[in-house]
């Protein structure tokens, strides 16, 4: 039998049967044929072939009833191992033993890695099992209306063929930005640590999708308290920040922690991403932003420099004066926290010498050995300038200072709290200004006063009058002599009270020179003691 090209193909096949004379063909079986568009079928759904090349080789196999692989293969329009894997296919889905869209992603990944179907297969469920954690992201995500069932299925194959993790599938597609999906495993972790329900997560992240919230906010709708629940600063968010790591490798490294039940810094350790120099560095700088004693943006730049720069990390610290107190306000502040009892003179050299290897001042010292919140510590640097200016007494600095450690607020909310801002004040002045509007007249301004010498000239002028016009009047005298009596009496009872007073301001404003005089004086002893 002669070959000759086919007209859609252009590709060597054997001559028809109708072209070489001989009786046509009889028809094939029913089951044969079903068998044929199974196997095309399943090709065309992992489009190794197109749906026309799919109707020629159909048409074609009736013909020279010939099975369709062999049809495919000669046509080159398959090679022997996808039509092999095709056929390895169709036997376990027969049989039930895979799933269809896990067959026909297998098929695909075979096809383009140049593999038996076995080992695609395999590949494939080492994929699924190494991301158990893909399960209940999937729950959460389209529970919660973060993602819509297809976009997670399209982002669940595109994680079969390129063998990254739905969380990434999910980004690369754009589908979620990468703050929900952080929220997302974050309530995973909550989730499997018993503090919140599934129930409580999807709701939360339901809030956050339709009203743009923080999870923090969107727990608290919740009646859930963000303080006992979140962390307050995750070490992939700080090599985030840093530049260190980008957002998919924190992101890779979350749900395989996840799905591991390993330490994130650990597996980013073993993926070659962070070295264990490094990492120890960012530990330590998350420790010092979660006690207060620098800002998360400034470790942030610090563990960049450090990276960049290929320095110590107690050099960079230093050349940046990042553990230093401001002089300028310092001293008064550790004299007002041990004027408020909170922290004692021996303790400060003590808190110095165990931060020594990052040579902090004292107050930062304090803070990293958890001798004093940091909320305190920033409270009695702001009240330090408050006093100082003569926003605040001393005893409104303390009584703010212990405001902030029995409550843990911040100074601003503490000075409104106690009514000791400068707005506070402001304000209750003018209340008592509108309450009592009137104020009460000095003695000489009284009414009593004026009185008292209208009574003593009528009485004199009454003497004199009684004298020029009835000189032998007694009644007249005495008349007049009582009138003086008692003009004369209240004048010098007005004057003494008026004295008393006078001498009661004195003695207060003595009273507060000699507390403000022993305070400086205190101060300069303790000041002295410390350093």
């Amino acid at each position: 039998m002669q070959p000759v090209k086919d007209t859609f193909t252009s590709r060597v096949i054997p001559l028809r049967a109708s072209q070489t004379g001989m009786k046509p063909a009889v028809p094939m079986a029913h089951a044969k044929r079903s068998r044929q568009l199974r196997i095309g079928r399943i090709l065309l759904a992992a489009d190794l072939i197109s749906q026309d090349c799919l109707q020629e080789a159909l048409t074609i196999a009736q013909e020279l009833q010939q099975p369709i692989g062999k049809v495919l293969t000669s046509t080159q329009q398959v090679s022997q191992l996808d039509l092999q894997s095709a056929l390895l296919a169709q036997s376990m889905l027969a049989e039930g033993l895979v799933e269809e869209q896990t067959a026909l992603e297998t098929l695909k990944i075979a096809n383009r890695e140049r593999m038996a179907f076995g080992q695609a297969l395999e590949m494939v469920n080492s994929v699924s099992y190494k991301s158990p954690v893909a399960a209940d992201l999937e729950e959460l995500l389209v529970s919660s209306g973060m993602v819509q069932q297809p976009v997670v299925d399209e982002a669940k194959r595109q994680s079969l063929e390129t063998g990254l993790s739905l969380g990434s599938s999910l980004m690369a597609t754009r589908a979620i930005v990468f703050a929900h999906l952080d929220y997302a495993f974050e309530c995973i972790t909550l989730i499997g640590q018993g503090r919140i329900t599934k129930q409580i997560a999807v709701r939360a992240l339901a809030d956050v999708k339709r009203e743009n919230l923080d999870l923090g906010q969107a727990l608290q709708r919740q009646r859930v308290s963000p303080k006992s629940t979140l962390s307050q600063l995750k070490l992939g968010d700080l090599l985030t920040a840093g530049s260190i790591i980008t957002e998919k490798d924190n992101l890779n490294a979350i749900e395989q922690a996840l799905s591991e039940k390993r330490l994130i810094g650990d597996i980013l350790v073993r993926s070659g991403l962070l070295s264990s120099e490094h990492l120890q560095n960012a530990l330590d700088m998350q420790n010092l932003v979660l006690k207060g004693v620098v800002t998360r943006d400034e470790a942030a730049f610090v563990l960049r420099q450090v990276v960049s720069e290929n320095k110590a990390l107690t050099h960079v610290l230093r050349d940046r004066k990042s553990l230093q107190d401001d002089p300028s306000t310092a001293g008064f502040a550790l004299d007002l926290l041990i004027q408020a009892k909170l922290v004692e003179v021996q303790a400060v050299p003590q808190a110095m010498a165990a931060q020594g290897r990052f040579e902090m001042d004292a107050l930062k010292s304090l803070v990293a050995s958890n001798l004093v919140a940091g909320n305190v510590c920033r409270a009695a640097i702001e009240n330090a300038k408050r006093v100082t200016i003569g926003e605040l007494t001393q005893q409104e600095a303390v009584a703010v200072l212990h405001h902030c450690d029995r409550t843990r607020c911040e100074v601003e909310q503490a000075t409104r709290e106690l009514g000791l801002s400068a707005a506070e004040k402001a304000k209750k002045a003018q209340e008592a200004t509108q309450e009592s509007p009137i104020q009460l007249p000095s003695w000489k301004k009284s009414a009593e006063c004026i009185l008292a010498i209208v009574a003593v000239i009528a009485g004199v002028a009454g003497g004199v009058a009684t004298f020029l016009l009835h000189p032998s009047s007694v009644a007249g005298y005495l008349i007049c002599g009582v009138v003086l009596a008692v003009g004369v009496t209240f004048l010098a009872l007005g004057k003494f009270w008026e004295g008393r007073v006078q001498e009661k301001k004195r003695e207060i404003k003595r009273q507060e020179e000699s507390a403000k005089q022993q305070v400086n004086r205190l101060v300069k002893i303790r000041a002295k003691e410390t350093y």
